[in-house]
């Protein structure tokens, strides 16, 4: 068999935010896969198990570069990554990898919607001008915006400039 006809998979990097389940999907695509993060990598390529696969978790956060792409290009098995954003990815890794996206959809926040069914959206108190007028005019219940404005009030006028 020449190097012309060898068939290899190239590896799969997972993006997405946090709670866009990125590690249930590549668990998905490897359900026994030893799992490695990209920080921690002091392992050679050639001594891991082919069949299982490999994932390996948060190539975005100080990343072993080196190591990172020793095993992408030693490793003959499947190989899944995961990161939270494509930007942080090292260039090198990108370009020998496909790129997925995990998907908006925050799977962690309806899980705490099932356990608390009352609950309400996290809201932030360090918004920026244009947020809080579009908070203003959307919410229906004005003594909440009240509230909420006279916390935010002393920032609201750093923020907007305003002189009494």
């Amino acid at each position: 068999m020449g190097l012309t006809n060898m068939n290899r998979d190239r590896p799969i990097i997972i993006t997405g935010k946090t709670g866009t389940v990125k590690t249930t999907k590549a668990k998905e695509l490897l359900p026994e896969a030893i799992v490695l993060f990209a920080n921690e990598l002091e392992i050679d390529a050639n001594s891991l198990n082919v069949q299982n696969g490999l994932i390996i978790e948060d190539i975005h956060y100080n990343a072993q570069k080196d190591n990172l792409l020793n095993i992408i290009r030693r490793y003959r098995g499947k190989l899944v990554m995961t990161s939270i954003n494509e930007k942080d990815i090292p260039k090198e890794v990108k370009g020998l990898c496909k790129i997925k996206r995990a998907g908006s959809k925050k799977h962690l926040l309806e899980s705490i919607q099932e356990l608390a069914p009352r609950s309400e959206e996290p809201f932030s108190l360090h918004m920026d001008t244009f947020s809080l007028v579009n908070y203003f005019l959307k919410e229906t219940d004005r003594d909440k915006v009240s509230f909420d404005f006279e916390h935010k009030s002393i920032w609201l006028v750093k923020r907007l400039g305003i002189n009494k």
